[in-house]
């Protein structure tokens, strides 16, 4: 393996923990917004935007979502009884 890849190797790694660091920000920084109304509001916010940040906050936000369904699924599907 010459120089160059061996350089390419590094960047690439770097360039991984770089966006994962980034993404582990952008999810701690939007937390708060856990609710479907709160998630809808800085969606419209977001909407007009373009770019790696705005469809990073986008993911974030929709990765919200789905985790509030699924806590409300959870939660809902705990208290039903099937009658025998």
């Amino acid at each position: 393996m010459d120089v160059m890849s061996i350089k390419h190797i590094r960047q690439s790694i770097q360039a991984r923990h770089e966006a994962v660091a980034a993404r582990k920000d952008m999810e701690r920084l939007l937390s708060v917004y856990s609710t479907p109304a709160d998630i809808d509001d800085i969606l419209a916010a977001v909407d007009r935007e373009d770019g790696p940040q705005a469809e990073l906050v986008r993911d974030v936000l929709t990765d919200n979502l789905a985790a509030y369904h699924r806590r409300t699924f959870q939660g809902s599907a705990a208290g039903i009884r099937i009658a025998a």
